[in-house]
């Protein structure tokens, strides 16, 4: 009988602790500076985490080198769970073809837990521009023809960027 008491005791404490996380406040890390579409999504899912967990949820912005800095901080921070990464999908996918050294490895140091949000990327023009669609084959400025999975790209963007590094 007693060791049946244990046992429950022990079950119990474990069951106990369990229920108890979060026991502090939970660090959401986003790489990219305040506003914009990655740290609003953040700011909404920990405000629902909060109410949830009745616990704060600490949104803190570790922006530069394109995600980078951050994915590097919450990659060497404790396995505790209570820093957790909220990057946009570059920063695992682009960032390790885009910049020669990472000071962190996307698929050794982090491990997907859920997808949160996800949404169209889309092409857009001026509305002053004559063109309407990519595949009309109206034309590029030069004259020669637009076509679907080809690029114009004349700034150094993300994916010019990755593309080129691919390709090399």
């Amino acid at each position: 009988m007693k060791v049946i008491s244990l046992i429950c005791a022990a079950l119990l404490s474990m069951a106990a602790n369990a229920q108890s996380w979060p026991h502090k406040p939970v660090r959401f890390i986003v790489p990219f500076a305040p506003g914009g579409a990655t740290d609003i999504a953040a700011r909404m899912l920990g405000e629902k985490l909060s109410q949830v967990w009745g616990q704060s949820v600490v949104i803190e912005n570790r922006a530069g080198a394109g995600g980078a800095l951050g994915a590097a901080e919450v990659a060497r921070a404790a396995p505790d769970g209570y820093t957790l990464f909220f990057p946009s999908g570059s920063v695992m996918t682009a960032n390790q073809h885009v910049y020669a050294k990472l000071n962190y490895d996307p698929e050794r140091d982090f491990v997907a837990v859920t997808n949160v949000v996800s949404g169209p990327q889309v092409l857009v023009v001026p509305a002053s521009s004559p063109y309407r669609a990519v595949s009309s084959g109206e034309g590029g400025p030069d004259g020669s023809p637009i076509s679907p999975g080809s690029s114009r790209s004349s700034s150094g963007s993300v994916g010019c960027r990755a593309r080129c590094r691919i390709r090399s």
